[in-house]
């Protein structure tokens, strides 16, 4: 995406916001549905389509990529919840979409872990500012919303993202690096590690998906 598209995409979206703002600024305290939905109507119709025109725009092949990602995948799961701990078996289901005119992946995965329900939701883009695939995952199961970044390998089908985690052992922070493998179409592997201080690596998370 060029630096001038990019400016065109800021000051549609500026120009945007100070309609809106001006708008319900003059109707006074109103900030209701209603006020938002006439203050969106005053938006000329041009404008409009030049906003949608410049969402389409943003689309590049790494957010086309999403795509392959979308619908309900069902698979087993071994983990362990630090390196050193003993792993645990479960089965899980991923359900995928597409959000924000396929700019982004909403990923919700179920199952149980340790006998108790398990809720995971993770959200991944690609950052053309930054050039790089980011995401976040939150779930149930703790309060910490877990950041990752990196990049796709076309030659082996594979994403991988870098990000840290605390150990719930020590509370100490260490480095991850997350894999997300597509060998087959239908298929998807997932693996997990723990970066240690000396450069190793200690395997926390291992899957293997089937789309349904």
């Amino acid at each position: 995406m060029s630096d001038v598209r990019r400016i065109n995409v800021k000051i549609v979206s500026a120009v945007s916001l100070t309609i809106v703002g001006a708008f319900l600024v003059g109707r006074g305290t109103n900030w209701g549905p209603s006020a938002t939905a006439e203050a969106s109507a005053a938006l000329q119709p041009e404008d409009q389509m030049m906003g949608g025109g410049m969402a389409m725009n943003l689309m590049t092949e790494h957010h086309e990529r999403l795509a392959d990602l979308v619908g309900t995948w069902k698979g087993k799961v071994k983990i362990r919840i630090a390196p050193g701990q003993p792993w645990t078996e479960v089965e899980s289901q991923i359900e995928r979409e597409l959000a924000m005119d396929g700019l982004y992946l909403l990923e919700h995965v179920t199952g149980n872990f340790m006998g108790m329900p398990f809720k995971g939701m993770s959200i991944l883009g690609y950052d053309t500012d930054a050039g790089k695939y980011k995401s976040v995952w939150i779930e149930n199961t703790s309060t910490a919303m877990l950041e990752s970044s990196g990049h796709f390998l076309e030659d082996d089908k594979t994403w991988y993202l870098w990000g840290e985690m605390p150990n719930p052992m020590t509370g100490e922070m260490y480095m991850t690096m997350s894999t997300l493998h597509h060998p087959e179409p239908g298929m998807e592997k997932m693996s997990s590690y723990a970066i240690m201080p000396n450069g190793s690596k200690e395997q926390v998370f291992d899957a293997t998906f089937m789309k349904q």
